[in-house]
């Protein structure tokens, strides 16, 4: 111990090997003429959370279980260009949005206000099938029903059968108006 006491009061000294810091409260401070100027080590005798903490910008890193936490914002190293991309250190309430309801076959999916198709994911799902009874026996089995997107937003809820009421131009598919529940989640 003592050796140590003499290596660490020497000032501009160099302690070379492994320091083990084994105590209730485990952690490293750092002065700049007497005042604190960080810390690094766990956050309290409770946790298990490691942190560097500075005083003076009132900044943090905190390495969690299951996230590493900061609250300033934080530079990225872009590996293509060699220049930072700022990461938010949180998502702000207008950064996210969800928008839900229902819709008829052939209504265009609404986005989000303030909010770009590029921003945005959705799923949608039939909400509501036609009367099946109507249908003949002999066609059941050459019915089925289709729900999605298509890359105009243009959503397709409907049922196809031998004996649909619509006609598709194009294809002469013989299909009945459904109707789709949906979810649209923007993100900026």
């Amino acid at each position: 111990m003592a050796i140590f006491e003499e290596v660490l009061s020497q000032q501009g000294g160099t302690l070379r090997g492994i320091l083990e810091i084994d105590t209730t409260n485990s952690f490293l401070r750092g002065k700049r003429k007497g005042n604190h100027g960080w810390y690094i080590g766990f956050q309290n005798s409770e946790s298990d959370d490691a942190y560097f903490y500075h005083y003076i910008y009132e900044t943090y890193v905190a390495l969690k279980q299951n996230a590493a936490e900061f609250n300033k914002n934080v530079i990225a190293p872009d590996f293509q260009t060699n220049k930072g991309k700022r990461l938010s250190s949180a998502l702000q309430k207008s950064d996210i949005a969800v928008i839900s309801g229902s819709l008829t076959n052939g209504a265009t999916l609404p986005l989000p206000s303030g909010f770009n198709q590029n921003q945005c994911r959705w799923l949608v799902s039939i909400k509501a099938d036609v009367n099946i009874d109507r249908v003949k026996k002999s066609d059941l089995e050459n019915t089925r029903t289709e729900c999605y997107v298509d890359n105009n937003r243009r959503v397709v809820a409907r049922v196809i059968s031998r004996g649909g009421t619509h006609t598709e131009s194009k294809t002469g598919i013989r299909y009945d108006n459904s109707e789709a529940n949906y979810i649209v989640i923007g993100i900026k």
